[in-house]
């Protein structure tokens, strides 16, 4: 189940900080780490005294194994039941990563993770890219969700931004295609963050 919460700011700040707030820890899935949304992430992380995973997202994309086994020494030594998901949006992958293409990849990666480690609920501030992405596969994986949208639910698609709760909400009711091909490579049990 997705609960949709709106913010009582527009700005996404107040949501960032939220959603690291309110969480034991934050995996953040981005293929640019410098864009501001990544720095404020990490920041909002720092306030609020909770770890942050980065995963790099490349092309190909990272051996799912791989992914989920570093994910899951993570959760452990870190005793995360309450995990908020961040990263990229479409925007910011643009020509990089398809929203169908993202949503696979963390099912497939979210499944390996809950088959080992029990998770209680996701949150996310829900917007395209890797948010989304998390918020579908942790629901339609059956843990308990929560979207913290800014105030008037703005989504930022690949080309625009629109201000509506109804699509906000529905939205996260398209079913991933866990069948989708995806290309990905071992990179060796290399350092996650390179």
């Amino acid at each position: 189940m997705i609960r949709v919460i709106e913010h009582h700011t527009a700005s996404y700040p107040g949501r960032t900080a939220v959603n690291a707030k309110d969480s034991d820890g934050t995996i953040a899935f981005a293929y640019n780490f410098d864009s501001a949304g990544e720095k404020l992430t990490e920041k909002m992380c720092k306030q609020y005294n909770k770890p942050i995973l980065k995963i790099q997202l490349r092309e190909p994309l990272r051996n799912v194994d791989e992914v989920a086994n570093h994910i899951i020494a993570w959760l452990k030594e870190h005793q995360i039941k309450h995990l908020n998901i961040a990263g990229n949006g479409i925007r910011t992958m643009k020509g990089i990563f398809t929203q169908e293409i993202l949503d696979t990849y963390l099912y497939k990666i979210f499944e390996k993770v809950l088959a080992s480690y029990p998770l209680e609920h996701g949150r996310s501030g829900g917007q395209t890219g890797a948010d989304e992405a998390g918020v579908k596969a942790l629901d339609q994986l059956g843990i308990e969700t929560t979207i913290v949208y800014p105030k008037g639910y703005r989504i930022r698609t690949l080309t625009e931004d629109f201000y509506d709760k109804d699509i906000a909400a529905k939205r996260f009711e398209q079913r991933i295609n866990t069948n989708l091909e995806l290309k990905t490579k071992k990179y060796n049990n290399e350092d996650q963050n390179k």
